[in-house]
């Protein structure tokens, strides 16, 4: 951590901090706070010469929960073999820990995956599958299922 000035540490925890550049008497933390918990904040200041100060007093705080679902995902079929298909899907939300269920024939595939693409093989060629996912934030927060996405055999078609 090299820097030009003083500056600040702000950790809730051993294994989560964030480096604060310069003099600064107020900053966000946004180092991965999950919603609807309680956490206690200490701050250490750090000279030019890397000395550190001791710790702040405790803060403690509760994060408000998560009320707002994520977007309803966008899902398409980015390339279809004889027995393959391969999806893509995306989904916006306030909070950067999104995972995603992926359902074929209705079924659930994936569950719980932070990946936006995925190969699936094995499939019968000639043969139709729909697609649908369903996004899902770390507060719960979940809204229908993506609209259909089909494929079948070399011909992949939005449902």
């Amino acid at each position: 951590m090299v820097s030009r000035g003083p500056s600040n540490t702000v950790s809730p925890s051993p294994f989560r901090s964030q480096w604060v550049e310069g003099p600064a008497s107020s900053a966000v933390y946004n180092s991965g706070l999950e919603p609807n918990r309680p956490w206690t904040l200490r701050i250490w200041a750090v000279d030019p010469s890397g000395n550190w100060s001791q710790p702040s007093n405790r803060v403690s705080f509760t994060t408000t929960g998560d009320t707002t679902p994520p977007a309803q995902p966008l899902v398409s079929v980015t390339d279809v073999g004889p027995t393959h298909a391969a999806l893509m899907w995306s989904a916006t939300d306030n909070d950067p820990s999104l995972r995603y269920t992926v359902q074929l024939n209705g079924a659930p595939v994936l569950s719980a995956t932070a990946n936006t693409s995925q190969i699936f093989p094995l499939l019968q060629p000639e043969t139709t599958y729909v697609f649908s996912v369903q996004a899902r934030d770390s507060g719960g927060s979940s809204p229908r299922p993506s609209t259909a996405a089909s494929s079948s055999g070399y011909s992949p078609r939005a449902a």
